[in-house]
């Protein structure tokens, strides 16, 4: 037997010996040191902290280099033991696997999923003491451990997320105490010193760790409630709050003109020089640590954002409308709305704000209850899902008002909704299409779902891309509540106009259908191509009762296939079609009696074909006789024009 086999015996708590091999027990720096010491007179070394089903346990911890699948059986309890023997045995390795495995249960759960986990009683006074004990910052001190087993504790939740740490304290009272311990220690302990116990011993502030965790507006709310804060620090980097605070970060280029419509990004020229000689550390600091620091301790306004004004949380209202606002801006904007707890309402369109900005500035917006409008969006009303129809035509709200938007369409039953949206605003949409049941009713009309349109004067501008409108046929795939949708003047071409049809093939539940087009050549099926695929579609589809294709130019063709789709389902349920001034001739009404005189269908009830060219001014008389012959034999119309 090698030195490494060779068994040690530890006495457990209970009395009971458990053996151990030498080589884990040389991984445990307490049962090491005791073999080194001295052999004990029986040749048991006494652990009598520790149960002996736990101890086994361990043993098979130390000897693993990767964490035991026996671990995932264990209760979260005897996780919790796990760490306090592996404490007390000095066994790094094994107290690595215990962390893993504990974070493992309880990373990403709510905090009433936390409860119940940890079967932990909510002892809080009030609905209210809960809900304020969820929403403090991460940084909020604990005070001082009051017990070895709470000092355990702490160290038990060394690989949980900071997200789930903030869930914890509103678990109990007692955990609240212990999440705040662990999450200032980790946010704001100085190396060689306790952890702070109260706000004004903070001096320093992991940016890093809470930016990672989604928590950016928490660099803002240090600013404002850390009256020692000295530094900030990324990996690598150490901002001084001091620095930042004296500097001009809206200072401009001499030869700048404040007046021009292009403006140098938020965090350029003679501000960002400013800002950098506020930090040290090696190469080009992260965008977000520059945001953080801003955010946390910039002076006065920058680029057009009352920066300090916001942090101070001193106003209710806030107008940033035509300030050149972009990315940068937008993000900056989103460490600042979560802290502004007297802001009801914010108007910042018209700027330039898209992508990241976009993104994290519509999520700040969200998560701030105290906003009732947004880029003339009544979010309020909206969350309180007051609404069965909501007119948003011409208020341009941007990127950021578009995935407003999209995040309470979830929460809202009926909904019709009618706005100009960029491909990620669409995007969105589609994405909250998914999973929202209630919607019954929405308006993307004149919305460049494809990222081109047409002006007055017929000229197109953009750039065609069907990524937009195939995520909304994507979203019709799956959606089970929508009743009416308008697509129209869109320019879906072709490829649009497939995505869409396809979808709406098993589609079950879409009533009423707008995919019509316009004046000045704003063709939106792309003419007879995009016709073939939505008479496919009429061809199969039963729950369709109302259909728009008008201004499309379909052609004689175009039309033909559309009716006789139309006729030839008997499943059909359309129960009009309006095919006024199309210039349908002869070719085309022949087609179309043809469709009428063999119609399977009994929904088509009433046509209009007025304003079109059936006989050619009277020179070809063919197609209006076979129509009237049609209509000889079809028993469901009762109405034409």
């Amino acid at each position: 037997m090698t030195d490494g086999q060779e068994r040690v015996r530890l006495r457990a708590r209970e009395g009971e010996a458990v053996e151990w091999t030498r080589r884990a027990a040389q991984r445990a720096g307490t049962l090491k040191d005791m073999m080194d010491d001295a052999p004990t007179e029986d040749g048991v070394y006494p652990v009598p902290m520790i149960a002996a089903a736990e101890l086994a346990v361990l043993r098979e911890m130390c000897e693993a280099d990767s964490m035991p699948a026996r671990l995932e059986q264990c209760s979260i309890s005897e996780l919790f033991r796990l760490v306090e023997g592996a404490g007390f045995l000095d066994a790094p390795g094994a107290l690595n696997h215990a962390q893993r495995a504990l974070a493992s249960r309880l990373n990403g759960k709510c905090a009433d999923e936390l409860r119940e986990l940890l079967g932990a009683t909510d002892d809080f006074d009030s609905a209210e003491n809960r809900v304020a004990a969820l929403a403090e910052p991460a940084f909020s001190p604990g005070g001082a451990a009051f017990s070895s087993h709470e000092d355990a504790k702490e160290v038990a939740l060394g690989m949980v997320d900071v997200g789930t740490l903030a869930e914890l304290k509103g678990v109990s009272q007692s955990w609240l105490a212990l999440a705040r311990r662990v999450l200032c220690s980790r946010l704001s302990r100085c190396e060689g010193l306790p952890a702070p116990t109260q706000l004004a011993e903070i001096t320093d502030l992991n940016i890093k760790v809470l930016v990672d965790a989604g928590r950016l507006w928490e660099a803002a709310a240090a600013g404002r409630m850390l009256p020692s804060l000295a530094r900030l620090r990324w990996e690598g980097f150490e901002v001084s709050v001091a620095a930042v605070r004296a500097v001009d970060l809206d200072e401009r280029d001499e030869d700048e003109d404040e007046d021009e419509d292009e403006r140098p990004c938020l965090l350029g020229g003679p501000a960002k020089t400013a800002l950098l000689s506020c930090i040290e550390g090696e190469g080009e600091p992260p965008l977000e640590l520059l945001l953080a620091a801003v955010a946390c301790a910039g002076s006065g306004e920058i680029r057009g954002i009352p920066v300090q004004m916001m942090r101070d949380d001193s106003v209710s209202e806030l107008n940033l409308q035509e300030r050149n606002i972009s990315v940068e801006g937008g993000m900056l904007l989103a460490y600042l709305v979560p802290v502004m707890g007297a802001l009801t309402r914010v108007d910042i369109r018209r700027n330039s704000i898209s992508g990241d900005g976009a993104a994290q500035l519509s999520a700040a917006v969200l998560g701030n209850l105290k906003i009732e409008m947004f880029n003339e969006i009544p979010i309020k009303e909206m969350r309180a899902d007051s609404f069965t129809e909501l007119d948003l035509n011409g208020k341009d709200f941007g990127v950021e008002g578009v995935m407003v938007v999209a995040g309470l369409i979830p929460v809202m039953g009926a909904l019709t909704e009618h706005g100009d949206y960029t491909s990620e605003g669409i995007n969105a949409i589609a994405d909250a299409l998914r999973v929202n049941g209630g919607l019954t009713s929405i308006d993307l009309s004149r919305s460049q779902l494809c990222g081109i349109w047409t002006d007055d004067d017929g000229d197109q501008y953009g750039t065609y891309t069907a990524e937009g409108i195939t995520a909304i046929a994507d979203a019709l795939r799956v959606n089970g509540g929508l009743t009416k949708i308008s697509l129209a003047k869109n320019k879906l071409g072709e490829e649009g106009t497939k995505a869409i049809c396809e979808a709406l093939e098993q589609n079950k539940t879409l009533k009423e259908l707008d995919i019509s087009g316009g004046t000045y050549g704003n063709i939106n099926i792309g003419c007879t191509a995009g016709a073939k695929h939505v008479a496919k579609m009429l061809g199969v589809n039963s729950a369709l009762t109302s259909v728009e294709f008008r201004g499309n130019k379909l052609g004689d063709k175009g039309w033909g296939a559309i009716f006789a789709a139309i006729c030839g389902n008997k499943d059909s349920k359309i129960m009009s079609m309006d095919a006024s001034s199309e210039n349908i001739g002869p070719v085309g009404v022949k087609l179309i009696a043809e469709a009428l005189r063999t119609s399977v269908t009994g929904g088509l009830t009433s046509i209009n074909m007025s304003n079109n060219y059936l006989t050619h001014s009277g020179t070809d008389m063919t197609g209006i006789k076979e129509l009237a012959a049609a209509l000889g034999v079809n028993c469901s119309l009762t109405k034409i024009e």
